[in-house]
Formats: C-alpha cells, sequence, structure tokens
C-alpha cells in the first residue's frame, strides 16, 4: 500500500499538479458502481406453494 501511494506521489508530482488541482480531478472522476450480486437461478422441483 506504502509503495502505491508514493507511486501516486510521484504522478502527481510529475504532472505538476497542486493539491487543490489534485482534490478537484478526485472529486471530479466518475465513482464506479458496485458490482450486482449474482442471483442464482431457481430450479423448478415440480412442487407448488400455495
Amino acid at each position: 500500500m506504502e509503495l502505491e501511494n508514493l507511486d501516486i506521489i510521484g504522478l502527481v508530482r510529475g504532472m505538476g499538479l497542486t493539491p487543490d488541482q489534485l482534490a478537484a480531478l478526485i472529486k471530479a472522476a466518475p465513482v464506479p458502481a458496485a458490482p450486482t450480486p449474482e442471483v442464482p437461478e431457481r430450479k423448478e422441483d415440480g412442487y407448488e406453494a400455495d
């Protein structure tokens, strides 16, 4: 995790972004949609409930 953070810092500094510009970029970034849980298919067992 620490190496990832250092990579991000290096990229941001390399692009010459200010902290305010980075904050604006993060806020403007789209949020990925949460994955939808898979619902198992119902198997027909020939039994019908009333």
